[in-house]
């Protein structure tokens, strides 16, 4: 199978679906003044205009998005075979084992809520080939970044730890960085970790968390700061809370956290 049409993922970083002219999603996010609360709230009394269309979208940020025909059954693709890693049941459905994921006879395909914040609103850094430089753009939809979100799904529905082998340059930081966002913007009451065995790898990630989070600022997701150093990441009021963490040999460096 394929995917068809993938674009469709992104109605609105594709400025598809977008709202009102006047709504501060048309914002420069540098020009919110987050930091202050009051300044804040009378930024979004202002310019927050369209609240149907923010509504809507954070639905789809926490319970997924549907695209009819997204696969194409009829051709053969690289990821996903028909008799090797998809089994074809007698009503003409693929399941595929690993991500215990079903998808009909209509190749409709439901991608989870984070999968949509990442494919609509997050932003990474992109290879430019034909300037040979690097731009800041959302992310597109690919077969392995579907198979990853899905096995995130899964991993939180049967309550267990996952694991990711890969090459670098596959976006997975970036995709984890966006994962503890969607916690940030969309729960409360929440602490979230990111650690390594050498602190330039957890302190690049934990830069892309908060560097995410304010390039939303112009959002209605954006939740108040209250904590913003090198080692705590937390939002006002809602109890949600990121910490960076090295262990560099010590295995109860998360020791302390509830």
């Amino acid at each position: 199978m394929i995917f068809t049409g993938s674009n469709r993922f992104s109605p609105v970083s594709r400025l598809v679906d977008i709202p009102h002219d006047k709504d501060m999603f048309w914002i420069d996010a540098k020009q919110v003044p987050y930091k202050a609360k009051k300044d804040l709230e009378l930024f979004i009394r202002k310019f927050v205009q369209d609240k149907e269309w923010w509504a809507k979208q954070r639905e789809r940020c926490m319970f997924g998005y549907t695209v009819k025909k997204a696969v194409d059954f009829t051709q053969r693709g690289d990821s996903y075979v028909d008799g090797v890693n998809m089994e074809v049941l007698p009503d003409g459905s693929r399941y595929i084992k690993h991500l215990d994921v079903t998808i009909p006879p209509s190749g409709d395909i439901h991608i989870s809520g984070r999968h949509y914040f990442y494919l609509n609103f997050w932003k990474m850094s992109i290879e430019d080939k034909l300037a040979h430089s690097k731009t800041f753009g959302h992310p597109w939809f690919t077969d392995l970044s579907w198979d990853n979100w899905m096995l995130r799904e899964r991993a939180r529905r049967e309550f267990k730890d996952i694991c990711f082998p890969k090459t670098r340059q596959r976006a997975l930081s970036s995709e984890e960085s966006c994962d503890f966002a969607w916690i940030w913007f969309f729960m409360n009451n929440v602490q979230g970790a990111i650690t390594s065995g050498v602190d330039v790898y957890n302190d690049q990630t934990f830069l892309m968390v908060k560097n995410g989070v304010k390039a939303l600022s112009n959002t209605a997701f954006f939740k108040t700061i209250e904590y913003d150093n090198d080692d705590k990441f937390t939002t006002k009021n809602t109890g949600v809370e990121i910490f960076n963490r090295t262990a560099n040999g010590n295995a109860e460096v998360l020791n302390g956290l509830n």
